[in-house]
């Protein structure tokens, strides 16, 4: 005999139940060993741990991808905020606003975030159906996780454009001028 399983409910508390079946399964039959006494919730713990922990696996790679996208953004936009110095000395220099030039970088940055996440959507529309097997009680195109995503994505896009394009505002333009 290999072993039982064996399901009681009650109003009582776990701990204080389980002296009590040890006592009636040995009044039954005393070759019978109880071990394992658990609670429902203990036991489903168990059971999902390893999913839980994969889950949370996941998570931290996705949250590290966005952070890397974010900084591979960030250092993008600086580089052309850098390469175009002159460019945004000059426009101070005739009379752009600081917010103008703020929202044209940002605006610059959003458009190559609107690109990358349109290319990215695509693929993951497209390749969706490989993951399958990992997704639990979720569609590979579900509406809703899909569209979080690219919100979260472009949102940290622009976050990462915005240090550049406040560095960009606070530019002299004499120093803009001069720096070429």
């Amino acid at each position: 005999f290999a072993g039982m399983t064996l399901f009681l409910r009650s109003a009582a508390d776990p701990a204080q139940l389980a002296p009590a079946v040890r006592r009636e399964v040995a009044a039954f039959d005393p070759a019978i060993a109880v071990s394992q006494v658990q609670t429902l919730a203990e036991r489903l713990a168990v059971a999902t741990s390893r999913t839980r922990w994969l889950t949370w696996l996941l998570a931290a790679f996705a949250g590290l991808s966005l952070l890397l996208a974010a900084s591979g953004v960030h250092a993008l936009l600086s580089q052309l905020v850098a390469a175009s110095r002159r460019e945004i000395g000059i426009r101070l220099a005739v009379g752009a606003s600081p917010r103008e030039v703020v929202r044209g970088v940002i605006r610059r940055g959003g458009g190559l975030a609107l690109g990358g996440l349109a290319l990215g959507g695509a693929l993951a529309l497209g390749l969706g159906r490989f993951l399958e097997a990992l997704l639990f009680e979720v569609a590979p195109a579900d509406p809703a996780i899909f569209i979080l995503s690219l919100v979260v994505l472009l949102a940290a896009a622009l976050l990462a454009a915005w240090l550049p394009a406040r560095r960009a505002a606070r530019v002299e333009p004499l120093v803009a001028l001069r720096a070429e």
